[in-house]
């Protein structure tokens, strides 16, 4: 889940300070994100990447962070779960929610909008009004395909766009060192497969990096998250503040 950055605004007529989460499913789904409301929860609106090369094969994590486009917050969705030989991230402009503020009505999973049906305890069910935002197509987008050093594999579910430079940084799953590689910016071809580069870790090594260049290596120096079955990750708005977490812990 990732939260907004250009739909953060006040709610009408109130002082608290709401905005948008972006979400998806895993593995086995279709290529759909959501979006809902930070403060109440409730669903916005579901959006359907419609396209060649698309299919959620294994995605694992959402960023926000800037694009080709100066001003404008794009979405990064990674596919690169599974330890697979190609990895792909797909990025497209946010999308915009002129009635993000609006209580998106509960689908009717029965299909009827004629309502008066009655409920197991007497009660009438309202009539199912069918959402507006349901199932919006997103078609402009981009991939972005990588591998990794020496054609390693790895298994990856955290993701995090420096939102300064939009460097794409991801750090691999296993219960080892904090390897973390990135795609800078400008090095970004969209025609070919991207070989990422290793950024940091905290005790490099060339069987389990694929490689012996390190941006950011000073030996071998232990860190928070060594050892740790890394899940997620984010970067503050600023750049200056990042977490992950595993699966019971935030670092």
């Amino acid at each position: 889940v990732v939260a907004s950055r250009s739909q953060i605004e006040r709610d009408r007529g109130e002082d608290e300070v709401t905005g948008v989460l972006w979400s998806h499913n895993d593995s086995g789904n279709g290529p759909y994100i959501f979006a809902i409301n930070a403060t109440t929860g409730n669903h916005i609106a579901w959006f359907e990447l419609k396209g060649d090369n698309i299919p959620n094969h294994d995605w694992e994590d959402i960023a926000i962070g800037p694009g080709p486009i100066f001003g404008q917050d794009y979405l990064y969705v990674g596919d690169f779960g599974m330890f697979q030989n190609t990895n792909k991230i797909i990025r497209f402009p946010e999308p915009k929610l002129p009635y993000f503020y609006n209580t998106a009505v509960v689908r009717s999973f029965s299909g009827k909008s004629d309502g008066g049906e009655a409920s197991e305890d007497g009660e009438a069910v309202a009539d199912a009004v069918e959402d507006p935002w349901e199932l919006l197509p997103i078609t402009n987008f981009e991939v972005i395909r990588f591998k990794y050093p020496s054609g390693k594999t790895h298994d990856c579910e955290s993701m995090t766009i420096d939102p300064s430079t939009g460097d794409i940084l991801l750090a691999t799953k296993h219960k080892n060192r904090l390897d973390v590689y990135i795609l800078h910016y400008d090095e970004i071809d969209l025609e070919g497969v991207n070989e990422l580069k290793l950024h940091y870790s905290s005790c490099n090594d060339p069987g389990r990096t694929g490689t012996d260049v390190c941006e950011h290596c000073n030996g071998c120096v232990d860190n928070i998250a060594d050892y740790n079955t890394l899940v997620a990750a984010d970067i503050s708005p600023s750049g200056y503040g990042l977490i992950m977490s595993d699966y019971s812990r935030v670092f």
